[in-house]
């Protein structure tokens, strides 16, 4: 066999099969599993309207835009982004404010072998939204 056809050296094979999964990985979108997420404990003594109104700064904070107003203590809100949206319910029960997954378009949503994955950011999203809900309950008190 000539020198520049030899077969080349299974070192070099697995590096080169990294960098190529490397790349598709690069490519494509991180997802993980579908988080629930816990609901955020208010000051059972506040106001419903103090806790929907805190509830609305917090939204319009970390950028979420309101789809449908409060009605009986409940909100549909969706927060875009690119060509793809997530959308969920905000529910003030006496004591907690909850915060429901209810649709997305673009964020790679899918169930495989019984469990839901979506794309990162929406689990990014949801964590810094409660984050900013928990500080807002925490300031109904002392208004």
């Amino acid at each position: 066999m000539p020198q520049h056809c030899r077969p080349l050296h299974p070192a070099h094979l697995f590096i080169a099969s990294l960098l190529l999964a490397g790349l598709s990985a690069c490519a494509s979108k991180p997802t993980a599993p579908l988080r629930t997420v816990a609901p955020v404990s208010v000051d059972v003594t506040a106001a419903p309207a103090a806790v929907e109104a805190m509830v609305l700064k917090a939204l319009d904070r970390q950028h979420w835009r309101i789809v449908r107003p409060f009605d009986r203590g409940v909100l549909v809100a969706e927060r875009p982004h690119g060509n793809g949206k997530a959308r969920i319910r905000v529910r003030v029960a006496r004591g907690a404010v909850h915060l429901d997954y209810i649709s997305s378009d673009q964020f790679d949503y899918a169930v495989t072998n019984g469990v839901t994955v979506i794309n990162n950011r929406y689990n990014g999203w949801m964590d810094l939204l409660r984050s900013e809900i928990e500080f807002g309950a925490l300031t109904l008190g002392s208004g």
